[in-house]
């Protein structure tokens, strides 16, 4: 019956006609509201097809100290009012916070209470006409992009014929059976972060944007949202046990499952991860599979290209050929790791030196080339002066080492370079490799200056059986591994136009034999195009040591033009001869005076990707992997929107084409 025929119904009622519009409106809204907790009072008989006839007591009163109708009105208005109730959307207006607060707390009436998707079981066993009525809930804060910080609940559902003996739950985000979470196959508008904690989906999203745009940790998104989205202020219902703060380990769990349930929807499947166990580990497992797969299948841009990244070319004859370039560039950042060179097996624990196989070597002391065993509370053995270079390494951590460093940093000859911050391998100072100390003739322990690392282009040579030596001066020379090591580089593949398609984590050393390994790995990759042109600072290297190699016949290598004009000789024969860029016209513009391919694009992409470094510095290899494959999907994603913008016609080789 259309609205205006109900309100003509009410005038029937001679005690209906005192009501005015704002009265019946907000009537109609608020019921609109309590679907779900007027249908699960009902009982089971009751159909579900459409509004129930009656009203649970709680209800009533609530509705009436809300719209100032009268107790014994609420019925007779619900019958006439009902179907618009139950036919109008749920959205919350200005003020319903207050109504709530105010009439409905006190009967533990919620303006926000999270429901199943459904009232019916989906067990093919089970009878799809029965409502499931065994409910559960409990406390719970919703974090709103506009509300702040909500308190509600959340209530499960579980089917009392069937699904009961096999214990499936229906919550809100996803359903409980045998153990196991099986997520819907839609992004909730609530993701369930904790036992009692809900992010809106617009916040999950706010806060994925700026880590990809403003390099925004989970830290700091936690804090931005408690000092100015949170309210704090607001009060919570008399013995509310959940306190609205926002941890960080929300917003990093809010990520990682916005991201994995966009993933298995879009991929068709249904995302299931434990339902016991801590929630630290909960989606371990499911981001493994996630990493494994990129490293299988790669990104969702392995295929990509554009006019801005390949080139259509005429030959002599008179046919067309294709002309794609790729740059490759490494990136000093990096995650823990086992201490023991090229190791690469994961730790178990974060704070690990080791991993499982080498746990042992927690045993033996930490100077390298020294197999003692550790002096119990100690790092190191016996032997007084692996001691005492255990004492030094400590003793850096004190304000008086501290001060007297940067005393005498202060008074030293050697001036800083103004570009002494870097994002490039060549250039930024590993920190967490081996520390070496200085042995006097006396006794006497320094800690030597860590020198700048550069190891683009050259393998890293095995540790020595002993890592004690003699130095010119006379003095040993020790190297300890006290602290927690971390991997090399990242190295990402690029075309020019921007996306990246491949990533892999270097252990060791960026060496030309790991460059090799990556970039045929990432052309076995299924859809992945192979380049005409590689593009490297160190491709004369790679040149000189896959000479004969006929996997590179067709493959130009090429050293970017800024390395080539500023860091290799000219007196370097073989690079002059085979790897200036110069000498291959189809990478040059029509007229021979530009570039037509952006050389530098791996630099300059390593630039955006080293602003999360200090992000990345704790991460485990699982959630850093993980973390990192999802900024490089978004980042790429917003690049071939830029690109179709800017009329470059970004698409995607289809395999068969190849």
């Amino acid at each position: 019956m259309p609205l205006f025929s109900r309100l003509s119904y009410l005038q029937k009622h001679d005690e209906l006609r005192q009501l005015d519009f704002r009265q019946i409106s907000l009537f109609i809204h608020l019921g609109s509201l309590m679907k779900d907790d007027i249908n699960l009072t009902q009982p089971l008989e009751m159909p579900y097809d459409g509004p129930p006839p009656i009203l649970p007591p709680s209800i009533q009163g609530f509705l009436s100290d809300a719209t100032g109708i009268a107790l014994n009105l609420i019925p007779l208005c619900w019958g006439v009012l009902k179907e618009e109730a139950w036919e109008q959307a749920e959205d919350i207006w200005a003020g319903d916070e207050e109504l709530f607060r105010n009439y409905g707390w006190n009967r533990g009436i919620m303006l926000m209470k999270l429901y199943p998707h459904t009232h019916f079981c989906d067990n093919a066993d089970c009878d799809p006409t029965r409502p499931m009525k065994r409910e559960n809930q409990r406390q719970i804060i919703i974090y709103t992009l506009s509300r702040g910080a909500q308190p509600g609940y959340h209530v499960h559902l579980t089917c009392e014929s069937m699904c009961y003996l096999a214990k499936t739950a229906y919550h809100n985000n996803y359903r409980v059976v045998d153990g196991t979470r099986i997520y819907y196959s839609t992004t909730p508008k609530y993701l369930q972060v904790g036992e009692h904690q809900f992010v809106e989906d617009a916040v999950a999203a706010t806060w994925t944007s700026t880590m990809v745009l403003g390099w925004f940790s989970a830290t700091n998104g936690a804090h931005l949202y408690n000092q100015t989205l949170a309210m704090r202020d607001e009060v919570l219902p008399p013995d509310w046990k959940i306190g609205k703060t926002i941890e960080t380990a929300h917003v990093w769990d809010a990520f990682i499952i916005n991201a994995l349930l966009q993933d298995s929807i879009k991929r068709g499947k249904e995302l299931e991860v434990p339902h016991t166990g801590d929630q630290c580990d909960r989606f371990k497992a499911a981001m493994e599979r996630r990493n494994c797969r990129i490293v299988e299948e790669g990104q969702e841009e392995i295929a990509h290209a554009c006019d801005k990244c390949m080139r259509v070319t005429e030959n002599d004859d008179g046919t067309f050929g294709k002309v794609q370039v790729l740059v490759c560039d490494g990136l000093s950042i990096g995650h823990p790791c086992c201490s023991v060179f090229r190791c690469t097996e994961a730790l178990k624990k974060n704070s690990h030196r080791f991993c499982q196989s080498h746990a042992h070597l927690e045993l033996v002391c930490s100077i390298v080339g020294c197999d003692e065993p550790v002096v119990e509370g100690r790092k190191t053995c016996a032997d007084a002066v692996h001691q005492k270079v255990e004492d030094k390494y400590y003793e850096r951590g004190g304000v008086s080492f501290i001060l007297r460093e940067r005393y005498r940093r202060t008074n030293a000859s050697v001036v800083a370079p103004t570009n002494s911050v870097s994002t490039s391998v060549d250039n930024v100072m590993v920190t967490d490799l081996q520390e070496e100390f200085s042995v006097g003739e006396d006794g006497d322990v320094r800690m030597m200056d860590p020198a700048t690392s550069s190891s683009v282009g050259q393998a890293v040579d095995d540790l020595d059986e002993c890592g004690a030596k003699k130095s010119e001066q006379g003095n040993r020379v020790l190297k300890a591994i006290f602290s927690q090591q971390r991997t090399h580089n990242e190295q990402i593949a690029v075309r020019p136009c921007g996306v990246i398609v491949g990533r892999a984590t270097f252990h060791g050393a960026e060496a030309v034999s790991n460059i090799d390994l990556f970039l045929k790995a990432l052309c076995n990759i299924p859809g992945f195009q192979k380049p005409e042109g590689f593009i490297y600072d160190c491709a004369c290297d790679l040149h000189q040591q896959r000479q004969g190699d006929p996997w590179y016949d067709n493959v130009a290598l090429c050293v970017d033009v800024f390395h080539f004009l500023n860091k290799h000789k000219v007196t370097h024969k073989h690079c002059q001869e085979n790897c200036n860029p110069a000498m291959y016209p189809e990478l040059m513009t029509d007229d021979k005076t530009g570039w037509f391919f952006n050389t530098s694009i791996a630099e300059q992409t390593n630039l955006w990707l080293g602003g999360y470094q200090a992000i990345c510095r704790e991460l485990g290899a699982i959630k850093f992997n993980f973390f990192l494959d999802e900024m490089i999907r978004l980042r790429n994603a917003e690049i071939v929107r830029q690109l179709a913008t800017q009329g470059y016609n970004p698409w995607r080789t289809p395999a068969n084409a190849l």
